[in-house]
């Protein structure tokens, strides 16, 4: 149809492939996946590479390790769509009363030199380590990395029909999570009656962003154009990172395997608290009772936990609200700043208080469950 000559035909395609398998003491997975995808329009098209890989090692009797890691990149690029007067959608629903006074799809197939895509990477990898060195005794230490990394891109090169002389900008986002989590388990026994397990560990949470924008207008001629290749353009630049440590202990009562008694203490310290706060106290307690192991419970009945639970969380406030700080601006050639924060060195987190009962139910041999 001439009236609809830039659409085409779309398509999608997906191949994957994986392989597994081990020898005593060693297994693996390692899988790959490659897809296409062409949309009707014409500068619809995205394609996506991603591969996994599981990996697990028996060290001792005792060491286990445990391998994970994964990386993806994709790219996608779109039509100019949306309430955008440069867009071609708009402008074809629009006909004689657009942007071009015309419906005349060789004028409208102009909108089509430009560039709108995204770049993504990522990477996610772990590592967990499991260390029994006697049968009550069990330790787990696990350390993740997440690397994120985005691009968008949009461009109007030199020429284009609705900025003649071209513009273009570019965002990057790359962002970083490193966690550490160790926890370690004792079980012991008091009497025939009463058993427990005893919890400790720690935790270390660093988070990163870095994001830069960059925009440019009114290049010296055609070209593969950079930003700062056009005449007029400006850069701008953030940078968070955010650490939170911490540890904790939690101790399980288990008395003749119908009340369970935990109490539990989390102490956290965040780089955004203020210098006059310190470290903050979460404690927890909890208590489960298996109503229908008691003597006087009919087994027709089914069977009946009851529960209840108080415990304190907070969440940490924004990376700079603790301190004062100062914006940097150019004013007529000059630099300068101009005040942003207050800051408070007593800032904290926001706690929260949680009061918990309820009752867990299995009736008719466990096919009504209910949940209260």
């Amino acid at each position: 149809n001439q009236d609809c000559s830039w659409l085409r035909r779309g398509y999608r395609a997906k191949y994957s492939a994986s392989v597994g398998g081990g020898t005593e003491g060693m297994s693996y997975f390692v899988s790959g996946a490659l897809s296409n995808y062409s949309g009707v329009l014409p500068n619809d098209f995205e394609r996506k590479i991603s591969t996994r890989g599981n990996f697990t090692f028996d060290l001792r009797d005792n060491v286990r390790v445990d391998f994970n890691t994964q990386y993806t990149s994709g790219h996608i690029e779109n039509t100019a769509q949306g309430n955008n007067a440069h867009g071609l959608t708009l402008n074809v629903y629009r006909m004689e009363r657009n942007y071009f006074q015309s419906n005349d799809p060789r004028g409208l197939r102009q909108l089509l030199n430009q560039e709108i895509s995204t770049d993504l990477n990522r990477l996610v990898s772990g590592i967990t380590v499991n260390w029994t060195p006697y049968p009550w005794f069990t330790n787990r230490y696990v350390v993740g990395y997440d690397l994120a990394h985005q691009e968008n891109r949009n461009l109007r090169p030199y020429g284009f029909v609705r900025y003649p002389r071209g513009r273009i900008s570019d965002d990057q986002v790359i962002y970083q999570l490193l966690t550490n989590d160790y926890v370690g388990s004792i079980n012991y026994g008091l009497t025939n009656s009463l058993r427990g397990t005893f919890s400790f560990g720690g935790q270390s949470v660093m988070s990163k962003r870095v994001q830069t924008q960059t925009f440019g207008s009114d290049f010296a001629g055609p070209g593969v154009p950079e930003v700062s290749d056009a005449a007029i353009f400006y850069a701008a630049e953030d940078r968070l990172r955010t650490i939170n440590a911490g540890f904790f202990f939690q101790n399980i009562f288990d008395i003749n395997n119908k009340l369970f008694i935990t109490t539990g203490l989390r102490v956290d310290g965040n780089s955004a608290f203020g210098e006059a706060l310190g470290l903050q106290a979460y404690p927890k307690v909890s208590l489960s009772y298996v109503l229908s192991d008691a003597a006087f419970w009919p087994t027709s009945l089914g069977e009946v936990k009851l529960r209840s639970a108080f415990g304190y969380s907070g969440r940490a406030p924004g990376q700079f609200d603790a301190i004062r700080t100062w914006n940097a601006v150019p004013w007529a050639g000059e630099a300068g700043y101009e005040p942003q924060n207050l800051g408070n060195d007593e800032v904290g987190p926001e706690r929260t208080r949680e009061i918990e009962v309820g009752f867990d139910g299995g009736f008719l041999n466990d096919k009504l469950s209910a949940e209260f």
